[in-house]
């Protein structure tokens, strides 16, 4: 958002396109302020009027006036990201960059962490170096979450105790 910000205050012209990606209408933060700009809403759970419903697509890009043209950014988890920038540079984009929040872990973990969830009592596993975002959402443990790299504060969640061995 402060890059559209700016955008808007110092160079009103610009031809911004916005394509937002959220799990659900109520992730979008800045919700009101976006819907001031021309932004593309896409929601993969729960579409309500004004989002397109599922995910990122290779035909919605598509509808991107002059992509190839374009300098395209994104942020987001590593794999949206990847799959962003193959899905640009395949329709022609050669300025490309994305914002990272985060060191990349260099190999696949083969050993897990085990959580225990309190309310109810759940217990479930993750690989080393999963978040504790992905390893609660790839257990269908409901958490909001926005910028989904714990710059917002938005997924903030409460560790009652952790034991590291």
């Amino acid at each position: 958002m402060s890059m559209r910000r700016w955008l808007a205050k110092y160079r009103p012209q610009a031809d911004v396109q916005v394509i937002f990606n959220v799990r659900s209408p109520d992730d979008v933060i800045f919700a009101d302020e976006w819907r001031q700009y021309p932004v593309t809403l896409v929601a993969e759970n729960h579409a309500t009027e004004g989002f397109v419903a599922g995910r990122l697509t290779t035909e919605l890009l598509q509808r991107v006036p002059d992509l190839a043209s374009r300098t395209i950014m994104t942020c987001g988890p590593a794999p949206y990201m990847d799959f962003v920038e193959q899905g640009v540079k395949a329709l022609g984009v050669t300025r490309f960059f994305k914002e990272k929040f985060f060191t990349p872990v260099a190999e696949t973990a083969t050993s897990g962490l085990k959580f225990t969830k309190l309310q109810p009592a759940q217990e479930f596993y993750a690989p080393i170096g999963t978040t504790l975002l992905e390893a609660l959402e790839s257990n269908k443990v409901p958490v909001a979450a926005a910028c989904r790299a714990g710059v917002c504060g938005c997924c903030k969640t409460k560790v009652v105790s952790a034991t590291i061995r």
